[in-house]
């Protein structure tokens, strides 16, 4: 899809082709690693490519249907994060400070 909206792009740099046997080997992951990062490389070099909602597309996982299960839970963790971050940022008034700095110590 990335191609068909920049043709250009199989000009500028072509895809490491795949391999259906042999494909965990070390040093055919090693290849194709330095393979997609020169890939990569040369499509950084192209701004119209680098900014378009297509390559962020090719680059970023698809996000998979969540489970209303699965949607609750996750809400709860980000409910909890949040909070968590709202108490760490909220200054603490304990014994010997308030917020206009220590108390004066009484006997």
């Amino acid at each position: 899809q990335l191609i068909k909206i920049h043709p250009d792009l199989s000009q500028i740099a072509q895809l490491p082709p795949r391999k259906a046997f042999g494909r965990f080997k070390p040093a055919f992951i090693q290849q194709r690693s330095d393979l997609l990062q020169k890939y990569l490389t040369s499509i950084e070099q192209q701004p119209n490519i680098v900014k378009s909602q297509a390559f962020r597309d090719f680059l970023l996982p698809k996000p998979y249907p969540e489970s209303e299960q699965e949607q609750k839970e996750r809400m709860t963790q980000e409910s909890i994060a949040i909070n968590m971050n709202i108490y760490e940022t909220m200054p603490l008034h304990g014994v010997n400070s308030t917020p206009m700095g220590p108390r004066p110590m009484h006997r």
